[in-house]
């Protein structure tokens, strides 16, 4: 048999199943960890490779691709994930988000189109995903918005329509009537690039941390009253903020929000390390709720979560693609406990935001615990507010008649040029 022969022809079956079993008891000596990766691999869509395709399988068993992240990897620039990879993709995480989502099955669900980096099909899309851009209801509209209250001598900018609620999310609060059951938390990018003076740029659209201090002080009023778990007795949204590392700020509610909001807007610059923040989310979560429902934790994946325990519902505020966000959507493709909304600020017309939010569009379709949601330029944040609260609060949906309430209105903060955000 010639050597081109050999190459092509197949492999014994019973050798290559002893050879897969082999490495499988290897990596997951335990029942718990098999445990663990099962319910993994039927989270993600990985469950039917095994028997599909098992050469294809072998191949990437070895490399992690059908366990959970461990737990050591999470906040290390050393981790696999984070390290350079030879052809079309920035690094190992980007590789394994793409083959993980090009490879997933869920029964009922349509398969995802496959797709590898490409920067022209990438521009291309953004391009596509800016014609979709389409004019406000005007019924939100706010002269408190911060745009018009910093600079206004234009109107607000044309916004991409957001897409449903997955049927999760309604299904999230059908189950939990009243909202018994779901905490509720906030995750806010304080990069240094939430701070960013556009105005200085030319372009007549406020600092990202000033739209996030628009909506939530706004925000404040609707989730304080929705609040079923407080800490310390202090009652409010819990919030983490991330850029080199994450923080637990604590709970914001009305009566704190201009003293917490001072804390958080000097606290921004630095770079942007979602994976930190989502740590920190994480460690909080458990530490609150996991006892009491008998999570576990194992030693090289970390916490697990029982069905019965309390679900997280938390809002991420972010405006550019993160140095792990390809750990950080992988992550999320299997905590089937979290239910996460994104939404994502960006500067008017501009093709790598849109690139972005078609990334992150295509994860939620992969994760329908994930909804996003996005925004640029000029923004009307009632509008953001009252998408956002609808997937944040699935048990207790925030009514037209309380986003519009002018009692509720925040003026946003006054306009500095060049000063910190």
């Amino acid at each position: 048999m010639g050597l081109f022969s050999s190459l092509r022809s197949k492999p014994d079956p019973e050798a290559l199943e002893a050879e897969i079993s082999r490495l499988e008891a290897l990596r997951w000596p335990d029942d718990a960890s098999r445990a663990i990766v099962a319910r993994y691999q039927a989270t993600v869509g990985l469950s039917h490779v095994r028997t599909a395709d098992p050469r294809k399988y072998l191949k990437y068993l070895d490399t992690g691709y059908f366990e959970p992240i461990p737990t050591a990897w999470a906040n290390s620039p050393a981790s696999p994930l984070c390290q350079p990879c030879f052809g079309q993709w920035d690094d190992e995480g980007e590789k394994r988000l793409y083959w993980t989502l090009n490879q997933a099955r869920h029964h009922g669900v349509p398969q995802l189109s496959f797709m590898r980096p490409s920067e022209i099909a990438e521009q291309r899309m953004a391009r596509e995903r800016m014609r979709r851009a389409r004019a406000i209801d005007p019924r939100y509209a706010s002269r408190y918005d911060a745009f018009l209250g910093q600079y206004g001598r234009k109107g607000y900018s044309k916004q991409v329509p957001a897409a449903p609620l997955h049927r999760e999310f309604v299904d999230l609060g059908k189950s939990h009537p009243g909202g018994g059951g779901i905490d509720t938390m906030l995750m806010i990018d304080v990069s240094g690039s939430m701070g960013w003076d556009h105005y200085r740029d030319g372009f007549e659209q406020p600092r990202h941390i000033d739209v996030v201090h628009s909506i939530l002080g706004r925000a404040v009023h609707h989730t304080t009253p929705r609040d079923h778990y407080t800490a310390g007795g202090e009652a409010g949204i819990g919030v983490v903020t991330f850029s080199t590392y994450g923080r637990y700020v604590g709970k914001l509610s009305e009566r704190n929000f201009p003293t917490m909001w001072s804390d958080i807007q000097n606290s921004v610059g630095g770079g942007t390390q979602v994976m930190a923040g989502w740590q920190k989310v994480k460690q909080l979560h458990f530490e609150r709720h996991g006892q009491a429902a008998g999570a576990t934790w194992h030693h090289t994946y970390g916490w697990q979560a029982p069905p019965g325990m309390v679900k997280l519902s938390l809002l991420v505020l972010l405006d550019g693609e993160a140095n792990d966000m390809d750990e950080w959507e992988l992550e999320l493709l299997s905590e089937s406990w979290a239910y996460v909304t994104i939404l994502l600020i960006g500067r008017d017309g501009c093709p790598q935001h849109h690139r972005h939010a078609n990334e992150l569009e295509r994860v939620s379709r992969a994760n329908p615990h994930i909804q996003f949601f996005d925004c640029q330029g000029r923004m009307c944040e009632r509008l953001l507010l009252h998408d956002v609260l609808q997937a944040l609060y699935p048990a207790q949906p925030v009514s037209d008649a309380e986003i519009l309430d002018p009692k509720y209105d925040h003026p946003p903060p006054a306009y500095t040029p060049y000063a910190k955000a």
